[in-house]
């Protein structure tokens, strides 16, 4: 089944994410100066996470990736997250808080368009905040966790994003290793 937005909602849709954009985000992406909650304003989402349930639309809800669940892409350098908060709202809208081993938190927002027609399900992201970006990827909800591998396609650093087919561990591009990019969340 192509999960769509309304029409106001698909003017909107320029994100992802997990991002969650924790996958695939790179500092450099916003030149070195890495998006901090007021300095800038931010899109104004209405929280429609009543709108589904989680029966309905599985991903709608507050994900939480910490500890050994975060991917080691995204564990270690140069990114070193220690916490990630994804809010998926059921109008397609996501907010992602950030944060890295020094304390210092990032948030990233957009919106999603799912196709749970296959196992795993596909999710497009397109990020509009610290920067536009476009993701790509795939996830699966199972009770109360989530299983995510998304990575950035737009700007394009050479990345190929898993596909349904291939499963999860098969983003490929350069410097990663099969699995590397999976991460495991847990609902809130």
């Amino acid at each position: 089944m192509l999960t769509t937005w309304s029409p106001s909602l698909t003017r909107s849709c320029c994100i992802a994410a997990c991002v969650l954009a924790w996958a695939g985000c790179f500092p450099d992406d916003w030149d070195g100066q890495p998006y901090q909650p007021g300095t800038t304003p931010g899109p104004s989402f209405t929280d429609d996470t009543a709108a589904a349930t989680p029966d309905e639309v599985p991903l709608v809800g507050t994900w939480i990736s910490e500890g050994s669940d975060i991917s080691p892409l995204f564990s270690n350098l140069p990114f070193s997250y220690v916490h990630i908060e994804a809010l998926f709202r059921a109008d397609g809208t996501v907010t992602t808080d950030i944060e890295d081993d020094n304390g210092a938190s990032y948030v990233t927002s957009g919106t999603y368009v799912i196709d749970d027609s296959t196992d795993p399900a596909s999710i497009v992201l397109q990020q509009i905040e610290p920067y536009d970006g476009r993701l790509e990827g795939i996830f699966r909800v199972v009770g109360d966790e989530l299983t995510y591998e998304v990575v950035q396609v737009e700007p394009d650093y050479g990345y190929v994003p898993p596909t349904p087919a291939a499963g999860f561990g098969s983003t490929s591009g350069p410097s990663l290793t099969p699995g590397i990019n999976v991460q495991t969340y847990v609902r809130r």
